[in-house]
């Protein structure tokens, strides 16, 4: 019991610091250009926080231009449901994470769709994320794992599965996947897994990206590590009008996993 009191206690401190290190902001909200902030790049982990509290787990993945978000919190939902609506289909994103702000743009046919994120503070190796009011919204911290960063090579996805795929019955808690040009977004339990796994196989400076292929029908992660190129099978899949069917590749015996287009 006691343990768990010192964790809250530290928390409680870490959400006052960061609320504290906020203060007011006036200027206009910035970003824009594709950068990230060099402090940012790597991996955060953490909470959401619902009425003063950390509630529901979350993870930040900053590469040199992209970001990844994680989790089934409505913050990583809601900047996901943005960047894979269906008006954005075949859309190219770009990230910005700089100045305080992070923010995207997606260049579409019908020109560019500037989309305002958050505000951040970095304070050592605890990232906090604000709303417009200035009101603290994720508390994440960095994580040691080498330089694990996502769609770090171009991605080269079957445009046959481009859109949002959820698990039959469950509705996207045990997988939800999104599937556009630029790779491939997963959620849901075994889509928290599936970064997991990758994130163990991947090796410090490696370089990777998404890969679908067929004949026979493969999502991989393809990587670049000192010289050598290689891929690493992930899922089979069969693709029948609205009806996607996943099958492990890195779990033999998993049952497959029948998904529906939304």
């Amino acid at each position: 019991m006691k343990k768990n009191s010192f964790k809250i206690i530290g928390l409680i401190a870490i959400i006052a610091f960061l609320s504290f290190a906020c203060g007011s902001d006036d200027s206009d909200d910035s970003g824009g250009g594709g950068q990230i902030e060099s402090a940012l790049i790597g991996t955060w982990d953490g909470m959401t926080i619902i009425g003063g509290v950390p509630m529901i787990p979350m993870t930040i993945i900053f590469s040199n231009d992209k970001i990844v978000f994680i989790g089934t919190s409505s913050f990583a939902k809601t900047v996901n449901d943005e960047i894979t609506h269906p008006d954005n289909k075949g859309c190219a994103v770009e990230w910005a994470a700089k100045d305080g702000f992070i923010s995207y743009t997606i260049c579409g046919e019908d020109g560019s769709d500037y989309g305002y994120i958050c505000k951040y503070i970095i304070a050592g190796n605890k990232l906090g994320l604000f709303d417009r009011y200035d009101t603290l919204q994720v508390v994440l911290t960095r994580l040691n794992v080498g330089s694990f960063t996502p769609h770090s090579l171009p991605a080269n996805i079957d445009s046959s599965l481009f859109g949002q795929w959820k698990d039959r019955g469950a509705s996207g808690a045990i997988l939800d996947v999104t599937f556009f040009n630029g790779g491939i977004i997963w959620s849901g339990m075994v889509g928290d897994m599936v970064y997991a796994g990758i994130a163990e196989q991947l090796e410090p400076g490696m370089e990777w990206g998404w890969e679908t292929t067929t004949s026979p029908n493969v999502i991989s992660i393809k990587y670049e590590y000192n010289g050598m190129t290689g891929t690493k099978p992930l899922f089979s899949y069969v693709l029948s009008g609205s009806q996607l069917t996943l099958t492990s590749l890195t779990q033999p015996g998993s049952p497959p996993i029948l998904m529906d287009y939304w």
